[in-house]
Parts: C-alpha cells; structure tokens; sequence
C-alpha cells in the first residue's frame, strides 16, 4: 500500500449517506486507490458503517479486494467473532492520537507528533489538504482523505 488512500470511499469530498457502501467502496477502487473502510459485527454477520451496521457484506465480498483495503476495525466482535484480520491491513483506535497498524505503519491524528514514510495521516476535510499542500512539507508515506482526487 501506498500514497492516498480514500476515506471511506469518498473521491471529492464527504457523501455521508454512501460512505462505507460497497458500490461507493469499488468505485474508488476502480479510480486506483486503497480505501479505508470501517467494519462492526452485528447479529452474526459483517456490516460496513462508520457510527453503526448500515451494509451487510460477506467475508467473500473482502477477501476479494483485500489488496485495495485498510480496514478499522470498529468493535470488540469483529475480533472476537471472525478468525480472518490476519489477511488484512488494518487497525482499531477510538480517540487515540496514534495507532500501529496490522503491517506496522503509524495511524497518527495528531499531526503535531514525527511523521515518516510508515505513517498515514488522515487529512479529511478540504481544508486540510489546502493547508497540507501549503505548508512545510513534512511527508508521510501515506494520507488518508475524504479529497484523494485533489492529489492526481
């Protein structure tokens, strides 16, 4: 994985009511990006939906787009219920200001902490990746953006 990463499967901005859809989340895919998608366990199956299960989807339906996923893992039974994260990139944080991933990079919020190239640093609204484009360059190796096509 590298460079930008779609948040959610958003391309030019938030779309609140189709983040985390699986049509939204290919269609970033297909634009070349690895997408960030959130993932609970609910009622025996997978769901996709940042604040709750909004999209059932099979373990099928993620193995087949591993590559092109960093998946956060959203509650306590997505762990406990489903033996498969060792297939996939992904992490788990509630309000910490960083994180390591399951390949070792850095999930850092607080952009005022080091960054290097094993870092990802999330630059979700437009503002930001103004800002980012306009201030001193510090690079990580990688951004995670609700705006990737503002970086082609």
């Amino acid at each position: 994985m590298s460079g930008i990463i779609s948040h959610r499967g958003n391309l030019d901005g938030p779309i609140p009511e189709r983040e985390n859809s699986p049509d939204y989340i290919d269609q970033a895919i297909k634009w070349g990006f690895v997408v960030e998608i959130d993932i609970r366990y609910k009622g025996g199956k997978l769901w996709l939906g940042h604040d709750y299960a909004q999209w059932p989807v099979e373990i099928e339906w993620l193995e087949q787009r591993h590559p092109n996923l960093l998946v956060h893992i959203k509650d306590w039974d997505v762990l406990t219920q489903t033996q498969v994260w060792h297939k996939f990139h992904s992490f788990c944080h509630v309000g910490d200001p960083f994180t390591v991933t399951s390949h070792g990079l850095l999930w850092i919020h607080d952009l005022s902490l080091t960054y290097t190239q094993e870092s990802i640093i999330p630059l979700i609204t437009q503002q930001q990746v103004i800002d980012y484009d306009n201030g001193p360059r510090k690079t990580p190796g990688h951004i995670c953006t609700d705006h990737p096509v503002m970086f082609l």
